[in-house]
């Protein structure tokens, strides 16, 4: 394995090949998928990694959120448990898109949910990422934010105040087959950064103007609340925008 500085701990030491997204989003191994990158749809059996981290940090991302996650929304079931569960629960309201419920009803650990958000944000902006097409991820920037995050994952800090995740779980069959990368856009007087994976829209919020809606929309709020709908037209939104 080769020898350098982990991007996380910031360490000198072996290196593993990391991914961006989790391996266990991909599916069953050496099985074609299908991956929108930033020129192309492409089918693949080649999962996007890269030498960024050491392995204890590569098994602290898992114990912090990954493996919660993956629990949740394993590519490899044959029915997504938690949309089943969640169309059946007592939802605590609701508007025209989506119902509002209480993650810990359906066994959601917020804070890991929030943690591997922020995970994956964190990967996409730390290096560019060799895609299946040939050609590379955006640059993702983050600024004075990113050792924020980066001390954050690591347990230097708690959550940073001026960050919040909102998780909405989709109850549509499109948003369950794939996952997208990480992208982002200006949005509520933040930077904002949305990615798919198999099933949940992870959306992260980073800006010092948060109102005080979006802070109680995140799943780390008081209220600790998950979102359900149908996300059909949001997924093809996102399939669309990175094609260009």
């Amino acid at each position: 394995m080769p020898i350098g500085i982990c991007k996380l701990c910031l360490s000198d030491k072996e290196l593993l090949k990391s991914h961006m997204m989790p391996a266990g989003l991909y599916g069953h191994r050496n099985r074609e998928f299908e991956v929108f990158t930033l020129s192309a749809r492409v089918r693949t059996k080649k999962q996007m990694k890269q030498v960024l981290l050491c392995r204890e940090c590569e098994e602290r991302f898992s114990e912090n959120g990954e493996s919660h996650v993956l629990g949740l929304i394993g590519s490899k079931r044959k029915q997504f448990s938690l949309n089943e569960r969640m169309r059946l629960g007592f939802a605590r309201d609701s508007d025209s898109f989506s119902k509002r419920f209480f993650a810990p009803d359906f066994g959601i650990d917020v804070d890991k949910f929030s943690y591997f958000a922020i995970s994956v944000v964190w990967r996409a902006a730390v290096i560019q990422w060799l895609m299946e097409d040939g050609t590379y991820t955006q640059k993702v920037s983050l600024g004075d934010f990113q050792e924020d995050m980066r001390r954050y994952l690591i347990g230097e800090t708690t959550l940073p105040s001026d960050m919040a995740v909102i998780v909405i779980v989709c109850s549509d069959a499109t948003s369950r087959q794939g996952f997208t990368y990480p992208t982002g856009f200006v949005e509520a007087n933040c930077i904002n950064f949305r990615f798919l994976a198999r099933g949940i829209v992870f959306r992260l919020l980073i800006g010092y103007g948060m109102t005080g809606f979006l802070k109680q929309a995140a799943c780390t709020s008081t209220i600790k609340p998950i979102w359900y709908g149908n996300c059909e037209s949001r997924t093809r939104e996102m399939f669309r925008n990175l094609i260009v």
